[in-house]
Formats: C-alpha cells, structure tokens, sequence
C-alpha cells in the first residue's frame, strides 16, 4: 500500500522552504534526504531540535560511514536508510517510525557498519567526530563560516581542520569522504 493513502505527504526542493513549512506546521515524521541543496539535512536536523521539535526524522543517504551514522543518531534521528533503498523498505520505515519504532536502521546499512566495525579497532581512529562532520560539510561545499554556525564551534576550529582559505571548499573533499 502507497503512503500517500495513510499520510499527507509533501515535498520541498530547498531545505529552507522545508525548514519554514516545518516549523509553522510541524508533520508527525520528516523523511530527510542528508544532501539537500542550500542547508545540509544535518543542518535542518540541528535547527529543528533548536526550536525544541521533536518530530521523529527518517535520514536518507549514501552514507555508510558508522561514525557519521551515530552522530546522526545522536542529534536525535529516529532512523536511517540508504538512498537507493527498495521502495518496500522505505516504507516499512516511514510506517515503523510513524508508530514510534526508533532507532531504524535497514539491514544492508547495519550489514556495512558491522564491516566497518570489524577493522576499527582503538587507537586506529584518524578523525574526530569533528573532524568527520567538517568533512562532509566540506564535502558539500559548506564554508568555514557556513560549518563553524552548522556545528556550533568557533570559525578557527573548522578552518583548522582544512589547509584551505576560510571561505573556499577544497577541490578533492567530494572524493576525499568516500574515503573515510
């Protein structure tokens, strides 16, 4: 069965009309894709939870990285799924979340966190939590600026965390994530 037969579903194409539409009329679940254009999906996340709503969010991304993944959980997300998850699982998601199942992550994401787990060990960590989510948002093309309000730390911080003028992403981050 379609979720458009059980739920009022609307779509944005910039996370800034998303984020107004939110908190004017807040939905009972927000399915989020993590690289909207303009604001990061990690950024509507932390704005949402700034205003003190506590809708259950359902994150879709490319993202396999179990680092990435739990500081996502642990901004308050209620589930994660990869974007080219089948339409089935999709879903089975949205309709767990909805009857307040948290915690959703699908099989094939908990498979490659597993994998990953499995060759970190401690003390073989390279980055920070940090130091990983200033990647990403270098990755989509954040400036020092953009990241140091995103995650709350001082302009110097982030740009320590780059070789790179404050206000220009690095030419490579794109590909450099992949590898993390």
């Amino acid at each position: 069965m379609a979720l458009e037969a059980d739920y009022r579903i609307e779509t944005f194409a910039e996370a800034e009309t998303a984020l107004a539409a939110i908190i004017k009329d807040p939905p009972d679940l927000i399915l989020l894709d993590i690289g909207l254009p303009g604001m990061s999906g990690i950024e509507v996340t932390e704005k949402l939870r700034q205003e003190g709503l506590s809708i259950p969010i359902l994150v879709l991304s490319s993202h396999n990285d179990w680092h990435f993944i739990l500081s996502l959980f642990r901004m308050g997300i209620s589930g994660y799924l990869a974007k080219d998850e089948a339409p089935a699982n999709i879903t089975q998601a949205v309709r767990a979340i909805a009857n307040g199942q948290g915690g959703w992550i699908s099989q094939r994401m908990a498979a490659a966190i597993a994998m990953r787990l499995e060759g970190d060990q401690p003390g073989n960590t390279r980055l920070s939590e940090l130091d990983r989510q200033v990647l990403y948002l270098l990755s989509i093309g954040k400036t020092s600026e953009e990241i140091s309000a995103s995650l709350g730390v001082k302009p110097k911080k982030s740009a320590s965390n780059r070789s790179i003028s404050p206000s220009t992403p690095p030419a490579g981050t794109r590909r450099a994530v992949r590898w993390i």
